[in-house]
């Protein structure tokens, strides 16, 4: 015996389509929707000193594409920083203490001057607040010097590195706004934090690395290109 519907509910509350059943699939009306949930990309974790390592190899590839041999990518007074990367993290107080640290890394990026997109003196004074970060400066900078082609991913990158930044922020001065640092985490792919901060701060150190790497990559094929 042929099966027919007989009547319907439409999620979009279109009581006078939904009369006519028989349209209700791609094609039919013209409010049908497929929802398509995306799986979030799994995390791969990296090995404690992977980190500090990432930073390295991406200060190597940005001499070598912009030729600053004698000019370091990373503003470093201490080696305190890059090495607390690579600690463990239990509690929520070794969380603050290690993200932290890593946003500082992140802040002392230090992208020189004539890297950066020529501007006239109306244009520096507009955005002198604008380029006072260094993530603005690295990104002003990849925007400037890589082809177009290449900005999505530096584009990525660069997203990552400031959740990453906004995430403490959200911790040190107990920011709400936008959802606060639950809202940062979960964008980095975080949630279970409380109470595991130890897998936090591991898939924190694995986003960090990954956009490192991105970076790193798009700086080589740049370098490599004829």
């Amino acid at each position: 015996m042929e099966r027919r519907a007989m009547t319907a509910m439409c999620d979009e509350g279109h009581t006078d389509r939904v009369n006519i059943i028989s349209k209700c699939h791609a094609g039919g009306h013209d409010c049908w929707q497929r929802l398509v949930e995306i799986e979030e990309p799994a995390v791969i974790l990296v090995p404690p000193l992977e980190l500090a390592e990432a930073f390295d190899v991406l200060d190597a590839a940005w001499r070598l594409a912009f030729d600053q041999k004698k000019k370091s990518l990373l503003a470093l007074s201490t080696v305190a920083t890059p090495a607390a990367l690579s600690l463990p993290c239990a509690t929520r107080a070794e969380f603050e203490a290690r993200i932290s640290d890593l946003a500082d890394l992140i802040d002392r990026i230090k992208v020189d001057d004539a890297l950066l997109r020529p501007r006239s003196k109306d244009e520096e004074e507009r955005d002198e607040d604008l380029l006072k970060g260094s993530l603005n400066r690295m990104l002003d900078c990849l925007h400037y010097r890589l082809p177009a082609l290449q900005h999505a991913a530096i584009n990525r990158a660069i997203r990552t590195l400031r959740t990453v930044r906004q995430a403490r922020n959200a911790e040190q001065h107990g920011i709400t706004e936008g959802g606060g640092l639950t809202a940062k985490l979960r964008d980095l792919g975080i949630y279970d934090a409380p109470p595991n901060w130890s897998g936090a701060w591991d898939v924190v150190r694995a986003r960090t690395a990954e956009a490192l790497t991105t970076l790193r990559h798009e700086l080589m094929a740049y370098v490599n290109t004829p």
